[in-house]
Parts: structure tokens; C-alpha cells; sequence
């Protein structure tokens, strides 16, 4: 099973930093480097905060990251005798004053973020039993503790400090020149995991998510029950959810499953780029955010019906870069460019009109990569992604208003013998690059190519290389294309291709696709709908599911003339049914489904074996599609063919 996508997400933190006042002048400007060191490296991404102290403990500088103000802070600390120096998150005094200055610092946590306390000291006192009272009662809550000893044993260092990170060195020079080494990194998290579906099988982006944590110990310790809390954070489209382990796990894997449910009110093409949630361990919160690979929801594009979705437009605007993207959205892992290159890859430019059926090209990816997700897709997805020779204006014979009924010239390179049937357009997807609004010869040759389209097919528009300008020449240039281009504002999509052979994914170039695909989806039942209207789909082949009886069980909507007396004349269908030259008639409901009609004829009539019903033009119907999405005459006449 393919496992889904998960990042770790920085975790803020606030540092204080205690230290104990050095025994002499030299030392003390020794420790003032390393502080210096660690305030010039951590306040670009962490808050710290400077107490000074002498015979009390002093804030210096407030929680910042403002290293100027940090540094400013730390050069009003003078040498002292006794003084001690805190930086914080978490910073403390000298020895004898350890105890108020880790007071100041637990007085000062921010339960929202990570809190990290740093000792600097040359000398502990272990009758000192005030302060490991604190610093047991601080671990307790979470604070992690980062301490240096100077001359100190340690032996010493751990009693003081139980299970925290301490590292001894003999004088301060010798860990003052090793700054970066000794600088706190992230904490990392105690428990390793995978995350997977919990059912290895597409689905809709509509239904509930169900996937399966399997989390381990990665140190050589078992998490008791409840020890482990995962938590998902509510967004526009998912709930929030919690769960937490019931059995202790170590080393051998615990599963956990997290079931996303989709709010009945969220924007069904607004599906979030990630997720949100972090995992709870030992009152430490470790955030991440979660992915769910677009593969996952194909079955948004299941179609009862192939569908052609054209992707055209002028050379060079990305063209067979959108369709990389958009065949991409049916595999899983790296971006793969086998299938769908640009002339600038290859120098190699499209002639004709190629239809890529998506199955096709996924049975041979599979012959690669061994997917069983992908044996699914391949039964189940209908759609070509038709690609053609982009536009100029010597290349210029296609004509949608007359492809949208599977028409064409001869120097389209149509197979001439294949039926009009499997060429028909459904949709097309126009590209061009923000650059074209500053190319009027451009702008002519795509608009005068979505004229055509605009009587019969609603065109999408997806605008590339808005990453090449500001966002400010971006919203003039979008209201430009928007006055120029006869595109809806809703058909328009900005977006930025994988290029240059990048194969890492990215979720948010995919979620643009997504959004596109879906668009073209819409728009494709919406002209096929359109086309069953005018009775304009061929006789199926004989060996197709849709040529066969209907074996589900029925009846409701459809009557035979005899029970149908009382029925409102508005609501009713006389339909004639031709068998051999022997008609026989039956009412029918106007919201009765063809399938259903298929069932009754079926059994009145004794039929046995296959057989379509067709209409005056031998044409065959959607077994989805509702009488009244067909017929005006409250009277008609069909036929029965039968097959041996």
C-alpha cells in the first residue's frame, strides 16, 4: 500500500539561556561570545529572552526575535563577581541563584510553543535540593532542559539535570569555539510512524477519508496507553479528530486509524493542499502536516461515458506541461514526463491530433511500476487527454464548432476510418502564458479559437508562468487576459507546471490541477448531456455492458397501457416499441430511467436475449437518463435489436 505524504512542520520555540557567572573577567567574555553565537543563530526563527543577574535575576531583553535588540540587551550585562547571566527561553542565573532564575522562566512559559531552558554553569551544588525540585516539576511539563558544564563532573551534571542533554567540557574556551555544535537543535520526536488509506482503494473527494497511522517507539523505551495523542486540526473542509493509543506499544508497530469526515457544507472543489495535525507525546506536541496524493480521489473522474478533454494552445505557453500535470494527478509517487514533453525538452513539436487515453497510458506505466491502484483506475477512467499541435497562425484547420460533433479536415490526421463518434470534443482546455497579453498576434490566434467553442462548449482558460512576475504586475495582467480573452472569471486557472524534470510533488501545483480537471469534467457531461438531448450517441458495440438486458430488479415508474388509466396525462410518455414489425405499447412515467424501461420491455415481452432499444435515427440511449431528458412528443416510436 502507498503510504500518504507527511512533513514536519517547525515547531516554535522559546530558549532561555541560564548561566553562571565565570570566575574570572576572561571567561566571562568567553561566555558572552557563546551567547552571542547562539542569539545570532536562533533569533531567526526563535524567541529569546536575556536575564542578567548579579545578586537578583534581571531581564535584560523581553521574549524577541529582534536579534539587534537581543545583542543590545546583552552588551548592558558588565562582569560581576557574582553576577549570572540567563538567555532565554530559558535563562538562569548563577548557582545560588538557579532557583530564581528558573522561577522567572517558568513564571515566563508560553504553553503554545516549545519551551527549551539552557544552563551554562561551573559549579552546582548538590545540597541544592530548591532547584531539582523546579527542574523536575519543569520536565514534568513538558520544558525541555540543554546544559553545558565547565569543570563540572558528570556525574554531577546528570544528578542535577536526570535524563536531560548535558555536555562537560574542562575550560569555557573549549566549548566557546564549538557554537554551532552546541546550539539546541530541533527535538526530535520520540515516536516514528507511516500513514496510510486504511483501504486501498480510490474514492471520491466527497466521501469521508478513513487512512491508518502505524506508530513505533524509536528509542528503547514502551509508551504506555493514552501515551501517544495525535490530533487533527479543523479545516474549511474536514472535521477535527483526536485519537490516542488503548493498548502500549514499543518497537513492534501500534495502528491508530484517524477517519476525516467532509463538513455537509464545504466547497466540494476547495479540497485542502494539506493538513494539519500534531502528535502529543509525553505533553510534547510535534506538528505536521499531512498530504492526500490526488491519485487517492480518482474516482471524481469516473464517467459513464469516454470523454475527450482537449488541451491546446499557442507554442511554447506550456501546453504539454499542463498536460503533464493533469496526467499526473493518476499516478503516484515521482512526477513522471515518459508520456506528455515539450518541444523545449526534446526540440521534437506535436503534429496532428493525438487521443491519449488515460488507461492506456497507465497499463503501460503499470508494466514499470507495479501498482495495484492503478488496475482500478485503468477499469474505471474514460477520459482523453487530447494533444495537438499548438497554434500559429499557418497551423490553424481545427475548428471546435465543428470538432464538438467529432468533425474535422483532413489535415487534422484523423483516422478516417474510425466512427465520428470517438472524436466528438467535449471540452477544451486553452494554455497560454501571462506573457501573451504584451503579443496582440497571440491574443487574436486564442481568442478566435475559443470563439468557436463558445456556442456549444463552455472553454477553460489556464494562464502559466505567473511565477515571472510580481504580485502586483500579476493582478494587472490577470484583469488584462480577463478583458481580452472571452473566458468566465470561474473558467480562468493560474497555474505553475512541474518543469525542468522536477519530480518532487508538489501539493499545491497538484490542487490547481485537481480544480481544472474537475472544471473540464463538469463541462464534458454538460455537452454530453446536450448530445443525448439531440439522440446523438451511436448503436454501443454488440459485445458492450450497455447493449445487454438490465438484470437489477425494478419496475415502479413503468406500466403497461391497461394500469395506467388514472395516471395525469402531463406526466405520462406513450411509448411505441417495435419487435419484428409488431408494435406494443406501454405508458411511461416521465421520470421513468431508461434502465428501467430496459427491464420492463424485457419481461413483457419475454426477451431472452441481448438487445437495444433505439430510436428512429438506430440510435441508442444513456440506461441513466430519464425519458424526459430525451423526448418532447408525448408519443413515440422505438425499435428492439436484438443480437445472438
Amino acid at each position: 500500500m502507498t503510504n500518504l505524504i507527511t512533513k514536519a512542520l517547525r515547531v516554535k520555540t522559546n530558549y532561555i539561556i541560564i548561566c553562571n557567572n565565570p570566575s574570572d573577567k576572561k571567561n566571562f567574555d568567553l561566555c558572552l561570545r557563546y551567547i552571542n553565537g547562539i542569539v545570532n543563530i536562533l533569533s531567526k526563527h526563535e524567541k529569546i529572552m536575556v536575564i542578567g543577574n548579579s545578586n537578583t535575576a534581571e531581564i535584560v531583553s523581553n521574549f524577541t526575535n529582534d536579534t539587534e535588540k537581543l545583542l543590545s540587551g546583552i552588551k548592558l550585562i558588565s562582569y560581576k563577581a557574582s553576577s549570572v547571566i540567563g538567555i532565554y527561553p530559558w535563562a538562569k542565573k548563577e548557582e545560588k541563584n538557579l532557583k530564581s532564575a528558573l522561577e522567572i522562566a517558568f513564571a515566563n512559559i508560553d504553553s503554545t510553543r516549545e519551551n527549551v531552558v539552557m544552563v551554562i554553569t561551573d559549579e552546582l551544588s548538590k545540597d541544592d535540593k530548591q532547584s531539582k525540585d523546579l527542574i523536575t516539576s519543569m520536565t514534568t511539563k513538558g520544558i525541555k532542559f540543554y546544559n553545558i558544564g565547565v569543570g563540572i563532573s558528570k556525574e554531577n551534571m546528570d544528578e542535577f539535570f536526570v535524563q536531560q542533554r548535558n555536555y562537560i567540557f574542562q575550560n569555557y574556551l573549549e566549548f566557546s569555539d564549538k557554537i554551532k555544535e552546541l546550539v539546541p537543535q530541533t527535538i526530535h520526536n520520540p515516536i516514528g510512524f507511516s500513514v496510510s488509506p486504511t483501504k486501498n482503494s480510490i474514492q471520491k473527494s466527497s466521501k469521508d477519508f478513513s487512512i491508518t497511522f502505524s506508530i513505533f517507539s524509536k528509542i528503547n523505551k514502551p509508551f504506555l496507553p493514552n501515551g501517544v495523542i495525535i490530533n487533527f486540526e479543523e479545516n474549511e473542509y474536514y472535521f477535527p479528530y483526536k485519537v490516542e493509543n488503548e493498548v502500549s506499544f514499543d518497537r513492534n508497530p501500534c495502528e491508530l486509524q484517524v477517519i476525516l469526515k467532509v463538513k455537509d457544507n464545504c466547497d466540494m472543489n476547495e479540497f485542502p493542499n494539506f493538513i494539519k495535525f500534531n502528535m502529543e507525546v509525553n505533553k510534547i506536541k510535534y506538528n505536521y502536516k499531512l498530504s492526500i496524493p490526488f491519485f487517492w480521489l480518482s474516482e471524481d473522474y469516473v464517467t459513464d461515458f469516454p470523454i475527450n478533454i482537449y488541451v491546446d494552445g499557442v507554442i511554447g505557453h506550456g501546453k504539454s506541461s499542463v498536460l503533464n500535470l493533469l496526467f499526473n494527478l493518476f499516478t503516484t509517487g515521482k512526477i513522471d514526463y515518459t508520456f506528455f514533453y515539450s518541444s523545449k525538452q526534446t526540440g521534437h513539436t506535436t503534429k496532428g491530433i493525438h487521443f491519449n487515453p488515460i488507461h492506456q497510458i497507465l497499463e503501460i506505466k503499470n508494466k514499470m511500476d507495479k501498482i495495484q491502484m492503478y488496475e482500478e483506475i485503468i477499469n474505471k477512467i474514460k477520459i482523453n487527454l487530447v494533444d495537438k499541435a499548438g497554434i500559429t497562425s499557418s497551423n490553424n484547420l481545427l475548428d471546435y464548432s465543428l470538432a464538438v460533433e467529432g468533425k474535422y479536415h483532413p489535415g487534422d490526421y484523423i483516422k478516417e476510418n474510425c466512427p465520428m463518434e470517438m472524436y466528438k470534443c467535449h471540452a477544451v482546455i486553452f494554455v497560454c502564458s501571462m506573457n501573451i497579453v504584451s503579443n496582440y498576434n497571440e491574443v487574436q490566434l486564442i481568442k478566435k479559437k475559443i470563439n468557436e467553442c463558445s456556442n456549444n462548449i463552455q472553454p477553460i482558460l489556464v494562464v502559466t508562468h505567473s511565477d515571472h512576475h510580481s504580485e502586483k504586475d500579476q493582478l494587472r495582467i490577470k484583469k488584462e487576459i480577463m478583458e481580452k480573452l472571452p473566458v468566465q472569471g470561474d473558467n480562468i486557472f493560474y497555474v505553475v507546471p512541474y518543469i525542468n524534470d522536477i519530480t518532487v510533488r508538489n501539493s499545491s501545483k497538484d490542487s490547481v490541477g485537481w480544480r481544472i480537471l474537475k472544471k473540464a469534467l463538469d463541462i464534458s457531461k454538460a455537452t454530453l448531456k446536450q448530445e443525448i438531448k439531440k439522440n446523438s450517441f451511436l448503436l454501443p458495440d454488440q459485445n458492450s455492458q450497455e447493449s445487454s438486458s438490465i438484470s437489477s430488479p425494478i419496475q415502479s415508474n413503468v406500466t403497461s397501457p391497461d394500469k395506467a388509466a388514472n395516471e395525469k396525462p402531463q406526466n405520462i410518455f406513450t411509448i411505441s416499441v417495435d419487435r419484428g414489425g409488431v408494435c406494443n405499447n406501454f405508458k411511461v412515467a416521465r421520470n421513468t430511467k431508461i434502465g428501467e424501461f430496459y427491464e420492463t420491455v424485457s419481461k413483457n415481452l419475454n426477451i431472452t436475449s441481448k438487445f437495444s432499444i433505439l430510436d428512429s435515427d438506430k440510435c441508442c440511449f444513456d440506461l441513466n437518463l430519464t425519458f424526459n431528458d430525451l423526448i418532447n412528443e408525448n408519443q413515440t416510436n422505438l425499435f428492439i435489436k436484438e443480437f445472438d
